[in-house]
């Protein structure tokens, strides 16, 4: 097991480091985030996800801004 993904699999998110591989996303952008506090906030530990650096910086940004754009138009968006 490579290193990066053993300290990944023990639960540290602040393993999540430019070495192991895996971007720091974030569950709820701070893009989402319309207070400065908010967006401050939105960096925490508690709020990140190891993701594919392929996938947080292309698929994953474009449906966030996306449905960012959908909601400013049509109002908030939820289930």
């Amino acid at each position: 097991m490579k290193r990066s993904a053993f300290r990944l699999a023990s639960g540290h998110a602040s393993a999540i480091t430019p070495r192991s591989g895996f971007d720091r996303g974030h569950m709820a952008p701070s893009g989402d985030m319309a207070p400065l506090e908010g967006q401050a906030e939105s960096f925490s530990l508690a709020n990140l996800v190891p993701q594919n650096p392929g996938s947080n910086r292309c698929l994953w940004e474009g449906t966030e801004s996306a449905v960012r754009e959908l909601a400013l138009q049509e109002g908030e968006s939820g289930c």
